[in-house]
């Protein structure tokens, strides 16, 4: 869960709303309808929630995400774990800020 001092909760949001707001594509289309309560970072979040990952540095965290889906760019897709659904994005970071 982010800091709530800085983030208020609007959710939950289907992935299909979440990849319209912060423009994003999803993957696999077929988890448009997947609902989302939450975000949080890749190091603590669960199932439920949304995390972005863009920093090569941060690279061997990526295998212990255990959200339900990540924004990522192209560059770093074939890092995210099978189980975690990709949203596509030129920039995750703004993405995410979205």
């Amino acid at each position: 869960m982010v800091d709530p001092r800085f983030y208020k909760n609007n959710g939950p949001f289907s992935l299909k709303q979440i990849a319209e707001i912060c423009n994003a594509s999803l993957v696999d289309e077929t988890k448009s309808d997947i609902m989302i309560n939450d975000i949080a970072s890749i190091f603590k979040g669960g199932e439920g929630e949304i995390s972005f990952f863009f920093d090569k540095k941060k690279k061997d965290a990526v295998t212990n995400i255990k959200t339900t889906a990540c924004v990522t760019s192209k560059d770093f897709v074939s890092l995210i774990p099978q189980d975690v659904i990709v949203l596509l994005s030129d920039n995750p970071h703004d993405s995410f800020v979205k």
